[in-house]
This record gives C-alpha cells, structure tokens and sequence, in this order.
C-alpha cells in the first residue's frame, strides 16, 4: 500500500486544516458511528486471575511507558487484588474497564484504501461535494517510527472485516493481540470503506501536525461548489510546495469517477 485517503467536507470552519496545517485529528473511539466499533467484548470470565492482570497491565504501560513492564503489573495486582474471574458481576465490570481505557488511551484517523469510491464520497465528503487528500503510507509509517521518542506510538494498521464476532478472551490471545483486534476488527457491512487506521497512543481526541512529505495529492469531489474549490486552491497556493491537484468527474460510460489534474 502505497497511499492512503482520507475524505474530507468542505463547508465546516475547521474543513481545510489538513491543508493550512497539516493537522490530523485522532479521533476518540466512542464517537464513531458504529455501535460495534472498538467495542468488541472481552470475556475475562473465561482467564485466569493472572491472565487479566497481564492484560491490564499492558494497558497500564500503553499509558505510561516509563512504569516498565514489572511495576505496570505491581500497580495492576494491587488494583485486582479482590478482582475475581467466576463472578460475572466483577468480568463484566472489566469489560467496561477495558473499552475506558482503550477509549482513553487510543487515537483513531480513520483512512481508505481508495480514493475513488463512490459511497465513501457520499458519506464522508458531503455527497462528492468535498475534497479527499493522499497520505503516503511509507511516510506516515516513519512518522511513526519518530513519535516513538515522544512515548506516542503512532501505527497504521489494515482494518479486518469479520462476518462473525470474534470471541475474544486472554486465555486464548495474546494482550497486544486483544488490544489490536478490538480497535482494528468491523462488522463486514463496513467492508466498502476499505479502511486504515491510523492508531495514536496517548493522542485520544486530538489534534497533531504531520511533519512535511506526507501529504501526496488533493483531489476534488466532481460536485466541489464553486466558493469551497477556490478557497481549497488557495489553500494550496499558500502551501507552495506543489501538491499535485485532481478533479473529480464522473466516468461517461461506467458507474465510476476519473481523476483528471488541475493546475493552479
């Protein structure tokens, strides 16, 4: 994967950020669209006392990684000490803990794997009347790779696509893979979106700028009105680094849209 899309609408104050500040927002988990999304249960009632306190004890690093790995599980045993798996009251209460804390701890920018899809124009860029900007994937893995010094790990990951519920429990999946298949597994109605995400440790609800090289192309929805697509083109001028422009339109004999450059 070369590139990775994110469509954006073009009538909110804050639309063109991206452009004017290379600025990307993480978004909180519990304000997504799906009821589903991020909210995979865990069923602890099937671990082990020591089992859960493994899990949140990675949880506990994610959060703060300077604890290191025997003190985050010192501080999770404490905080356990009474935690018992065969009362369902008390695993159902974990559960909830869980999704707080990955709510808390995990940033989301949600990406594509295209930029020409008809549906995700229409849901995410204002009925093709948007825009939708190009990421190089190779750039923001890197950029990943930096934010790691900040205790920020940033990692871009493929979304899965399930038909069934994944029946997650810690006795039968390692903590990262409990952590990375709650936040990166949807219903397989969500599958036209083809999505990637951009997972931010410690960036829950927040806004952060990108480092330059990373944005590759903007390109226009084939219904942009007349005032968003100068405001977007100026946007552009005053960048100055030549991003390269497209348009939008839709193909004359298939149900499809066609990319066609613009100057400015």
């Amino acid at each position: 994967m070369d590139k990775v899309y994110k469509y954006r609408p073009l009538s909110a104050p804050w639309s063109l950020r991206l452009l004017e500040r290379n600025e990307l927002r993480f978004s909180c988990p519990n304000v997504f669209n799906d009821p589903f999304d991020c909210r995979i249960p865990v069923h602890f009632e099937d671990a082990t006392h020591a089992q859960v306190v493994e899990v949140f004890a990675e949880v506990k690093l994610l959060d703060d990684p300077e604890l290191g790995p025997e003190e985050a599980r010192a501080r999770v045993e404490r905080e356990l000490r009474a935690f018992d798996p065969a009362d369902h009251g008390q695993a159902a209460a974990m559960r909830r803990r869980f999704g707080e804390s990955l709510n808390r701890l995990f940033g989301i920018v949600s990406l594509s794997g295209v930029p020409d899809d008809l549906l995700m124009w229409s849901h995410y860029a204002e009925a093709h009347h948007g825009y939708c900007v190009g990421l190089s994937a190779p750039a923001l893995e890197a950029w990943g790779e930096q934010m790691k010094a900040q205790n920020h790990e940033i990692r871009l990951v493929e979304v899965t696509y399930s038909r069934d519920m994944p029946y997650l429990n810690p006795q039968d999946h390692s903590r990262s893979d409990l952590i990375l298949t709650t936040v990166s597994t949807k219903a397989h109605p969500w599958s036209y979106e083809r999505e990637y995400r951009l997972l931010g440790v410690g960036l829950s609800g927040r806004s952060v700028e990108m480092p330059p090289g990373i944005l590759c192309e903007v390109i226009m929805g084939h219904m942009i009105r007349p005032e968003h697509r100068e405001r977007l083109i100026e946007a552009l001028r005053r960048r100055g680094d030549g991003l390269p422009l497209l348009q939008a339109r839709t193909h004359e004999t298939a149900f499809g849209l066609v990319m066609h450059p613009v100057d400015y």
